[in-house]
């Protein structure tokens, strides 16, 4: 999802992403970084890479509580991930 959605924002400007997650039976930690053409200014791809990993470390969050299944419609997760990152907002 996280990969999905760096694509999404960056368009045709999207070069490559790295995402790395990691859970240590209590937190999940997720580091993205990404690559996109000369066009994107580096403090908007810095803000669409955070966006990405807080986008990623709730849907982690998510299926660690139960709230949604990895099997489930990836629009559906990215509904309730994108819900919980706005009331946390």
């Amino acid at each position: 999802m996280v990969y999905e959605y760096l694509s999404r924002e960056l368009g045709e400007e999207f070069v490559e992403a790295e995402v790395e997650v990691a859970f240590d039976g209590n937190s999940v930690t997720v580091s993205v970084e990404a690559g996109a053409g000369a066009l994107v200014d580096e403090d908007r791809l810095r803000e669409i890479v955070d966006k990405a990993a807080e986008l990623g470390i709730t849907v982690a969050d998510l299926v660690k509580e139960g709230a949604v299944q990895p099997s489930d419609d990836r629009r559906h997760v990215l509904r309730e991930a994108l819900k919980r990152i706005r009331e946390s907002a």
